[in-house]
């Protein structure tokens, strides 16, 4: 069963940030996620303007996202995310239906 990822991250060092971006990609490609939303527009419907970049990323289960998450390439990538100088974010793993 298909599931996501869903992360909202403020950025505050771009170009920082743009590093654990690429390292971040090569390790999602390795356990075969793909993103389905990656920055780009927000239109906002209701509620709060949102301040925030969202990710969405698709992967054929949550024991994969939960590889991928744990793995030594992602771990290494999010060594240039978690510092509160760079970034701060909220992430998810969600099931598909």
């Amino acid at each position: 069963m298909a599931a996501y990822v869903v992360g909202q991250v403020t950025v505050h060092d771009a170009e920082a940030y743009d590093e654990y971006r690429k390292r971040a990609s090569v390790a999602v490609e390795k356990y075969g996620g793909r993103f389905l939303v990656r920055g780009g527009r927000v239109l906002n419907l209701e509620g709060e303007e949102p301040t925030t970049r969202n990710v969405i990323l698709e992967f054929d289960s949550i024991e994969t996202i939960e590889r991928w998450f744990n793995s030594p390439e992602y771990q290494d990538a999010k060594t240039y995310r978690i510092d509160p100088k760079v970034a701060v974010g909220n992430f998810m793993a969600l099931e598909g239906l």
